[in-house]
């Protein structure tokens, strides 16, 4: 339940991770719309959101706050030096005693009151300038913990007609999950998710089914009916591929793999990660071979390394961003889309303008693993492109 590396195709990029199994989810087939996986970049990362473990309860979560989980950063290409950032700090009015680049001396708040910041502007200018790209895996931690059972389904070979509409189906499942979700987690948590026993099956996704219905709208589109087929037809099933030899209530066991995930992904860059002690000791010994060679990666002290500076302003802006645009509604993101102020435009724009300089240099730097209407919010609210029917406002 916790393999994040299914997230990309490890295959693919013809690396081999070292002293860990590759899980058979790893396999995907090529994808032929990714490129630039093979480009030399040095590659800073910081994280945000890291909640360590996800674990059910009797009352939910263990955590009562779980917004998505962002690994992301900044990117520069191989050779080209890394801008010296006093003149950054100098921009942006950083006191000379402060040991480096933080998000709080740049902005603070939540998204709107962040968004509205003049140094935020700046700093996002300086990365323009200077031809910096930027990259995150973005996780959404709640539709993670639950899309396994659709997963389960979907791998049978009486179901592999559905396997084309999978993100449809896990999305529908989000959705209605979303309108109960300690009513939700307290079905998982009575079937000890995701360690369910042999012979649960039947009982599981009727549970599993009757929430749906309960919160399923009059009007149903094709993917919500298609959801209620597939835990109609899949009571048939012995066992639930993905939800079966697991630790009962363990949701998340650590978020290692997305850290090995993207070095395999990026097999030619070399990567620096911030100093973190649970990730670190989770992949001590682990190695990355593409060939004969090693991938390099590394972890580095933020203090000493700018580049990881950068990324901690990149990636608390990106936590607070794709937090908002999961936990706002839809008519409330259309409202406060049409009422931001002309800073807020224009830092808005220059996020837009390194997102799309970004996607042209390698689309596989922007990674979202989130439901399918949270993707059209955001190229909605930064992009302006227009929200699907079943989630736009009457």
């Amino acid at each position: 339940m916790t393999d994040f590396s299914s997230f990309d195709n490890l295959d693919e990029s013809g690396c081999e991770v070292v002293d860990r199994p590759l899980p058979v989810q790893s396999l995907a087939p090529f994808d032929p719309t990714v490129h630039g996986t093979e480009k030399e970049m040095v590659i800073y990362y910081d994280e945000t959101n890291n909640i360590r473990k996800l674990l059910l309860t009797e009352d939910g979560f263990n955590v009562t706050k779980y917004d998505n989980f962002v690994l992301g950063g900044i990117a520069v290409e191989s050779g080209k030096e890394l801008p010296d950032i006093n003149d950054l700090r100098t921009i942006l009015k950083i006191q000379k005693n402060a040991p480096e680049i933080k998000f709080d001396l740049v902005a603070k708040g939540d998204f709107e009151k962040v968004l509205d910041s003049k140094k935020l502007g700046q700093f996002f200018s300086w990365l323009i300038e200077h031809d910096i790209k930027i990259h995150y895996t973005n996780l959404n931690i709640l539709n993670w913990a639950i899309l396994d059972i659709v997963e389960s389904i979907v791998a049978e070979d009486a179901f592999r007609e559905y396997l084309l509409g999978h993100r449809e189906l896990k999305n529908e499942l989000y959705r209605m999950v979303s309108k109960d979700v300690l009513g939700f987690l307290a079905i998982l948590k009575g079937y000890n998710y995701p360690d369910l026993e042999a012979g649960s099956t039947v009982a599981f996704l009727k549970d599993v089914r009757s929430f749906v219905v309960k919160h399923a709208p009059i009007e149903k589109n094709g993917a919500l009916s298609a959801l209620l087929e597939i835990l109609l037809k899949g009571q048939v099933i012995p066992g639930l591929t993905f939800l079966m030899h697991n630790k009962p209530d363990y949701v998340i066991e650590g978020f290692e793999d997305i850290f090995i995930n993207r070095v395999a992904r990026f097999k030619n860059s070399r990567h620096i990660f911030d100093e973190e002690k649970t990730v670190q000791k989770a992949i001590a010994g682990i190695r990355i071979i593409d060939g004969d060679r090693d991938v390099d990666f590394s972890f580095a002290d933020s203090k000493f390394t700018p580049g990881i500076q950068l990324s901690d302003v990149m990636v608390s802006f990106l936590g607070k961003y794709f937090t908002f645009l999961e936990r706002t509604p839809v008519p409330m993101l259309m409202s406060k889309k049409a009422s931001l102020n002309p800073l807020q435009k224009q830092n808005l724009k220059l996020f837009r303008q390194l997102v799309s300089s970004t996607d042209f240099h390698s689309n596989a730097l922007l990674f979202r693993v989130t439901t399918i209407d949270s993707d059209c919010k955001a190229d909605f609210f930064l992009y302006g492109l227009e929200l699907p029917a079943h989630i736009h406002p009457a």
